[in-house]
């Protein structure tokens, strides 16, 4: 009877090891999809930003002339900010 305990109790321990090991790589995985997402929504967000900024510089572009000079230099008038939406 003892030696079925000692059998009992080291399958336990080595069983509740693996699943230790087993969850620790499961969850890593799950972390590192989790980063590779945030970084795909977080470039998506910008762009989609500077995409809203253009259609700002294309609907006034008058007023919004001196930001895009400091910003965007090869934008120089209302048609190349069109043809860069048309890009995006």
């Amino acid at each position: 009877m003892d030696q079925s305990w000692i059998t009992l109790a080291t399958g336990l321990v080595a069983g509740l090891g693996i699943g230790s090991v087993v969850t620790a790589l499961i969850q890593y995985g799950l972390k590192i999809k989790e980063v590779a997402h945030q970084s795909q929504r977080q470039d998506l967000e910008a762009r989609y930003k500077v995409i809203i900024l253009l259609m700002y510089a294309a609907h006034d572009f008058v007023s919004n002339e001196t930001t895009m000079r400091i910003h965007r230099p090869d934008l120089k008038c209302r048609e190349d900010v069109l043809a860069e939406l048309h890009a995006e």
